[in-house]
């Protein structure tokens, strides 16, 4: 009888253990949630304090040239000028459609891990469902057997 009683306080023992666990888990995970909100904001604003910066520096860049140009009067001639601003132009319109192709690529790419987290939760749950349902049949086998 006192072996019966072991064997059940040792079990409740490590449902507690595992629930303990479970919980730590659980914790870990809400505050890394908790917190989240605060690095995407961070990192939102990193992003356009970069942008604005680089902004700056290519004003900053290009007015400088400008003043050394006109200190140093260099002449330019108006065929080099028109040429340099179609390629600016060209460079420009390349870069600005490898933009909206990216960043349509990044969106996809961003929705497919999504659908796959969910996937692989959905995975899971099922796994575990299979597994729970394995490990039911071998207590009702083993029960059984040990009845007889």
């Amino acid at each position: 009888m006192s072996e019966k009683k072991s064997a059940k306080e040792g079990t409740s023992r490590a449902a507690e253990a595992s629930d303990s666990m479970r919980d730590n888990a659980l914790h870990t995970v809400d505050e890394i949630a908790r917190i989240q909100p605060q690095i995407a904001h961070s990192v939102t604003n990193l992003q356009q304090d970069t942008l604005e910066t680089s902004k700056n520096i290519i004003r900053t860049t290009f007015e400088a040239q400008k003043q050394i140009a006109t200190g140093l009067n260099i002449p330019l001639s108006s065929q080099v000028s028109e040429q340099a601003a179609m390629y600016s132009n060209e460079l420009t319109d390349y870069a600005a459609r490898a933009t909206v192709v990216y960043n349509q690529f990044v969106i996809n790419a961003l929705n497919a891990a999504q659908e796959n987290a969910t996937i692989v939760g959905r995975a899971f749950d099922a796994v575990t469902e299979w597994n729970a349902k394995v490990l039911n049949t071998w207590i009702s086998l083993w029960t059984a057997r040990n009845q007889q």
